[in-house]
């Protein structure tokens, strides 16, 4: 069951492409994945995990902590981003090129369109015009989908989507307290479509889904459709443990409507990233998100001020939040 997952999003030469990395709970001896995307899948790819690491760190929010003795400890949160990682080898073949008959569905109503190995993954491109067809296949290839299946209705009646289905085995059925992180994976697509199909949470079964969407590309980020955008503003938690301040802030935000907060917006390493945080309910993933370039390059960062307590914070990371603390005397 996964409920926190990171994002990237960025348009290339071709079309675009979106990197994933989840965070799941439960123990499991094999882990499905169902990926929605716009457009003709044109490669499937192993991603960096230190792409997504120093994105975070470049783009957290930063917590200057006011301290009442007076002292100023100095400190402060590193915010250089070398996130492009090295080769990521495309591993995909096509049925032509495997010399195989991959149609399935007895009235060739899902085709499956290629297939390969991306990192620890394995992966199946498929396309369906008939959602009991494309059920039906994931039903024999071992995917329980639970109840979001019957969201996919949503995607086949729509069109234009693919349907790129992973699995993996982790090396440990007993997932950790906190959760276990996935590796990150790649999907790259014909269509300059920056969407995240938001729609898949609405049927699933956390209650709450944690989503960080990073969008790279010439300018600022903005939330174009789907979703409500808010302008991330310093805020003040006072003598509460930042972290969970943040968490719950979040999530009173996203409680009844659904509505992402831009936290970061500035060039990491030549490159402009606009980073966009929700702690969202259930029941308000009603539409997929899409996003888009706007025309100016304002700058953003989101600062929580909070009073050092006599006591140590948890501080505790959420999806590996790694808080930059700036401490300043009262």
């Amino acid at each position: 069951m996964s409920d926190a997952q990171e994002v990237i999003l960025e348009r290339t030469e071709t079309g675009s492409e979106v990197s994933y990395r989840v965070t799941y709970e439960g123990d499991a001896s094999s882990f499905g994945w169902l990926i929605v995307v716009p457009g003709t899948v044109t490669g499937v790819l192993d991603s960096s995990e230190a792409r997504f690491d120093a994105l975070r760190v470049a783009t957290d929010p930063r917590i200057e902590v006011w301290s009442p003795s007076g002292s100023d400890d100095g400190g402060g949160g590193s915010s250089g981003c070398g996130c492009r990682g090295g080769d990521k080898g495309l591993v995909m073949s096509s049925a032509d090129e495997a010399g195989r008959d991959l149609s399935a569905g007895s009235d060739n109503s899902v085709s499956v369109e290629a297939e390969g190995f991306a990192g620890p993954y394995v992966y199946t491109v498929l396309t369906a015009d008939d959602t009991s067809a494309l059920q039906d296949w994931l039903d024999e290839a071992g995917f329980d989908l639970g109840g979001t299946a019957s969201t996919l209705d949503l995607y086949v009646e729509e069109g234009g989507f693919s349907f790129v289905a992973v699995s993996l085995a982790p090396d440990e059925a007993l997932t950790p307290d906190g959760g276990r992180t996935l590796p990150p994976i790649t999907v790259a697509t014909d269509s300059d479509d920056l969407r995240f199909p938001a729609r898949m949470a609405l049927t699933g079964e956390p209650e709450w889904v944690r989503t960080v969407v990073w969008v790279e590309g010439p300018t600022r980020a903005t939330v174009a459709d789907g979703w409500r955008e808010e302008m991330g503003s310093d805020l003040d938690a006072d003598d509460q443990d930042p972290s969970e301040f943040y968490t719950e802030y979040l999530q009173s935000m996203a409680r009844d409507e659904p509505l992402y907060l831009q936290v970061f917006s500035n060039e990491v390493d030549g490159v402009w990233v606009t980073r966009f945080d929700t702690f969202a309910a259930r029941g308000v993933h009603t539409a997929d998100v899409i996003f888009d370039f706007a025309d100016d390059e304002d700058t953003n960062r989101l600062f929580i001020s909070a009073v050092e307590p006599s006591g140590a914070w948890l501080l505790i990371p959420l999806l590996g939040l790694g808080w930059g603390l700036r401490r300043r005397p009262c």
